[in-house]
């Protein structure tokens, strides 16, 4: 969802207020998706509504609108997120995210294209050093507006992390990817499928 369904990054400026210590809010206007120079002269709104009714469980629900297409300030973007995480036990923290958003003229003029998504994540640490974190995404880019193919995507990850002492975190992910489109490559050849796995060491501070 992340980088497809929903931006990775903004560059901008955000206002947050607490309403309470259970309700907080947020806006902000920012370059647009992904990127730290505008393609176009419009910018891009966004709004967070987060509750926290009890310490063990949160969720927030964004919203982000505004021309992404290069040169152009019409064709507005919306997307709008659910994010929730629910601490189940002391070991287990639970996560749930999903994702709707269109754009006209997305990727064909005269069209509205929209794309949907919902992710679960669930983490459960095993020792103090050593935890298993869960993720599987559906993402169905219906129209091909996200990644340029009309196709239903799925992963599953698998990610063991390991602290290395108090300021170092080993971490790799294991990951598996499905599209009813074959837009993967198994060398030259395209597949509907594809393994990938990382390792990466954190520094924590």
């Amino acid at each position: 969802l992340f980088g497809y369904s929903a931006a990775f990054t903004t560059t901008g400026m955000k206002i947050s207020y607490p309403f309470s210590d259970k309700v907080s809010g947020m806006v902000m206007v920012v370059q647009g998706w992904d990127n730290v120079a505008d393609n176009n002269t419009g910018k891009t709104l966004g709004a967070q509504l987060a509750v926290a009714p009890t310490q063990a469980f949160s969720m927030m629900l964004n919203t982000m609108a505004g021309p992404e297409q290069n040169g152009t300030n019409s064709n507005w973007r919306y997307l709008y997120d659910f994010c929730a995480t629910w601490k189940a036990t002391p070991s287990l923290i639970l996560g749930l995210n999903a994702d709707y958003g269109h754009e006209w003229n997305a990727p064909n003029p005269g069209r509205r294209g929209h794309w949907d998504g919902v992710a679960l994540y669930a983490t459960y640490a095993l020792t103090d050093r050593f935890s298993l974190a869960l993720r599987a995404e559906n993402f169905n880019d219906m129209d091909g507006a996200r990644t340029g193919t009309a196709q239903n995507l799925q992963e599953i990850t698998l990610t063991p992390s390991y602290k290395v002492g108090k300021h170092f975190v080993a971490r790799c992910d294991l990951r598996q990817d499905w599209s009813d489109s074959p837009v993967f490559l198994d060398g030259n050849s395209p597949t509907r499928h594809q393994f990938t796995a990382s390792l990466n060491l954190l520094l924590v501070y």
